[in-house]
């Protein structure tokens, strides 16, 4: 296989990302993103060997996330159920060397080049145009429940379109803790979930996507129009997940762009129009406005569960301070008889981390995300693809505050593209190293 027809491969892979299937074979379900991701790591590492010659990239963002995935690995030792750990720790092994696998093919000395190439603006472009074609998906899902009601869409999604994306065994779950409703002043309504498991990791994949296409917007005048569109698309798209964390991080990743479009002058209007539209969308528009204000208040239904489960998982990690309970294994705490697809969590990223892989643990993953916002900073400027990578960064960072995000296969994928920016950000280009 060639080089180009292997970046080709994986900018294909960046385009079906939210649309491959999760079939169930023999009770067994397989996630093509997962089994995509292998294929792509072993060909990659098959090529290397039989070169002699492995390319690995030398960078603080990459030296955390493995010293945090070596820690998880690790963890197995002490968790009470081990098959639980390999679970995650397998999901991690098949998706976090994309990121030194798209790092070699795209991003490689990309911080001693002034210009970035067209293969990074396809793979970027294959991004855009999936994510908005999932906004699309997204706001017809949402628009249907006024024609046929919640009911009847949300049983034809359970029945005909969670298990195909997400496996059976999944879908079973999700089906018995559901969180695709909610409440808007009074009327029950169904998020956007389009093919996802649930409306936070939809909210977070629109999230990851969504710098990109707006900085596209901003700079490229000849497809301004083009961009602004599927900005659009993917804006909407996660409104209507109704998810309170997105929202919250929303805003953050927006304030992260203004930097940029301060920079840009020429086209500084196109930009503060675009944040301005966004920000009266988010902050003026009902229901939006009053569900994003209720994240705010401590007493609401959902946001007083959160708080409880919180203060729960802060227990937990009291108890197991620097090594924490095992990567998988926070459920076991909260339920002996927990079964292998638990839907029980801590409802933030970073208690979780902390109470499955202590302080230790926590400690690595802060050094994953500090290091990757710097090199990413220092790249950033005009034109670059590392300012959109910045502000996903932000979107996800905040995200994970109020959901647990690291688990989710197609939005791990897109994280593991930031880190490549963030590992060609940070680099020279590397000798070889011999086999």
């Amino acid at each position: 296989m060639t080089k180009s027809m292997f970046s080709s491969m994986l900018i294909w892979f960046l385009f079906l990302l939210p649309f491959l299937l999760t079939p169930t074979v023999s009770g067994t379900p397989l996630s093509f993103v997962r089994i995509g991701a292998l294929i792509f790591i072993f060909s990659w590492a098959t090529k290397s060997l039989l070169n002699k010659k492995i390319i690995l990239p030398l960078s603080l963002p990459g030296l955390f996330l493995g010293a945090f995935v070596f820690l998880s690995m690790v963890s197995v030792l002490w968790a009470a159920n081990p098959t639980l750990a390999m679970r995650k720790e397998f999901l991690w092994l098949s998706i976090f060397p994309l990121s030194i696998i798209f790092w070699h093919k795209f991003f490689k000395g990309y911080d001693t080049d002034a210009t970035e190439n067209a293969s990074m603006f396809r793979l970027r472009d294959a991004m855009i145009a999936s994510s908005a074609a999932l906004g699309f998906l997204a706001i017809t899902q949402f628009a249907a429940q006024f024609v046929f009601g919640y009911q009847a869409i949300s049983n034809f999604l359970v029945k005909n379109i969670t298990p195909v994306f997400v496996g059976i065994p999944a879908a079973e779950i999700i089906n018995q803790n559901s969180s695709w409703l909610v409440n808007i002043e009074g009327q029950t309504i169904m998020r956007s979930v389009v093919n996802f498991p649930e409306p936070h990791t939809l909210a977070l994949f629109f999230g990851l996507t969504l710098p990109f296409a707006l900085i596209a917007a901003i700079t490229n005048s000849q497809k301004r129009l083009l961009y602004i569109t599927a900005s659009f698309l993917i804006l909407t798209g996660l409104i209507l997940t109704f998810s309170r964390g997105a929202y919250v991080a929303l805003v953050f990743s927006l304030i992260s762009i203004i930097p940029f479009v301060g920079h840009k002058l020429k086209t500084k209007k196109t930009g503060v129009i675009l944040i301005f539209i966004i920000t009266l969308f988010l902050f003026f528009g009902q229901p939006i406005s009053s569900r994003f204000i209720s994240s705010f208040d401590a007493s609401e239904g959902s946001n007083a569960g959160r708080i409880l489960i919180w203060e729960k998982a802060i227990e937990v990690f009291k108890q197991n301070p620097v090594v924490g309970v095992g990567l998988g294994n926070y459920p076991t705490t909260q339920d002996d008889l927990i079964s292998s697809r638990s839907p029980i969590n801590a409802h933030n990223t970073y208690l979780e981390i902390a109470t499955e892989l202590g302080l230790l643990g926590l400690l690595l993953w802060m050094g994953v995300l500090i290091s990757t916002f710097l090199a990413l900073f220092r790249r950033a400027n005009p034109n670059t693809l590392a300012f959109g990578a910045l502000s996903g960064l932000v979107f996800f960072s905040i995200h994970g505050f109020f959901e647990t995000i690291i688990y989710s296969p197609q939005n791990l994928v897109l994280f593991s593209l930031i880190l490549a920016i963030a590992f060609g950000a940070s680099n020279k280009i590397k000798e070889p190293t011999p086999a």
